[in-house]
């Protein structure tokens, strides 16, 4: 059997050059042997590798687009998967008692999950006023003064100071030209007189017995502290750290401050969402349990834990 190694988007027009008629509807992919391989074929055959509570994952499910990867490899998997599927049947794999059994068991699991994602999930979504007054109440989006730089470390002075000069090329109002990496340094305010203490602490640190740890802890207080008081397009350095020298340019001093209501807003709902769906599954689970009648029948559980 030939096959044809093409891109999805064109499937349906070598369909009609291989089978010489137009495919049934337009979310036929491939015909096999007479049988139609549908864009849903291609989804299912994602969606069945998937763990049930995988399912409860946001924008997951048999309406989800495909995750990006190869079309001609999922296609051909799923034209193998078919052609084993027909030898299945020929051999009665139908009524196979374990798959049925199995068949039986995975529906369960699929319901549950789709009951929770598709009924339970609707009384969990958060309204945009729950998800502002959250936003309002958490400390987590709120960043302290920043630094945007570019900074580099040089095994030597001489080195140093040769990328300090490449720094002054730098234009400040487009620093991703450059090619340089561009980094956000917190800046944390300390007291001046502890300012000066760390400062001389880590220039003295390369011949003194200061711990390493701790040398990197000051060396980090320092910097901190001097960017606070940089302004924009200031070069700091080079300055001897340890055995290397580092080098910042500083581009631009970002104000302390919480990030944007609707730059979070989205991820914000999402996990307000799935927290609130935890909670509504464990409530669901307990009323449940409590109102129903069941008998235990311990005898025949132990059997079925017997080593």
């Amino acid at each position: 059997m030939s096959k044809c190694f093409i891109p999805i988007a064109f499937v349906l027009m070598i369909s009609t050059i291989c089978l010489g008629q137009a495919p049934k509807s337009d979310k036929v992919v491939a015909t096999v042997n007479g049988v139609d391989i549908t864009i849903d074929d291609l989804k299912t055959q994602q969606f069945e590798k998937m763990d049930p509570t995988q399912m409860m994952r946001p924008n997951m499910g048999m309406g989800s687009q495909m995750s990006p990867g190869d079309p001609e490899g999922q296609l051909e998997a799923a034209i193998k998967r078919t052609l084993v599927f027909m030898e299945a049947q020929k051999n009665n794999m139908a009524n196979d008692a374990d798959v049925l059994t199995m068949t039986e068991a995975y529906k369960k699991n699929v319901m549950v999950e789709m009951y929770y994602k598709k009924v339970v999930a609707a009384q969990a979504k958060p309204t945009d006023a729950e998800v502002k007054a959250e936003y309002d109440n958490s400390q987590r989006y709120v960043l302290p003064k920043r630094a945007k730089v570019i900074q580099n470390w040089s095994p030597d002075e001489p080195t140093a100071k040769s990328f300090a000069e490449k720094l002054k090329t730098v234009d400040l109002k487009t620093p991703e030209a450059s090619g340089l990496p561009i980094e956000t340094i917190p800046i944390y305010d300390i007291p001046p007189e502890q300012a000066k203490a760390v400062d001389a602490a880590n220039r003295g640190s390369t011949s003194s017995n200061v711990p390493p740890d701790k040398t990197a802890k000051e060396g980090k207080e320092a910097l901190m502290t001097t960017l606070a008081d940089a302004k924009p397009g200031q070069i700091i350095g080079p300055n001897q750290e340890g055995p290397g020298y580092r080098t910042i340019l500083v581009i631009e001093k970002l104000p302390a401050g919480k990030r944007p209501f609707e730059e979070v807003k989205d991820e914000l709902t999402r996990e307000m969402t799935e927290r609130r769906l935890a909670e509504l599954r464990q409530k669901k689970e307990s009323e449940l349990r409590k109102n129903a009648t069941v008998t235990i029948y311990y005898e025949n559980l132990n059997k079925a834990f017997l080593k």
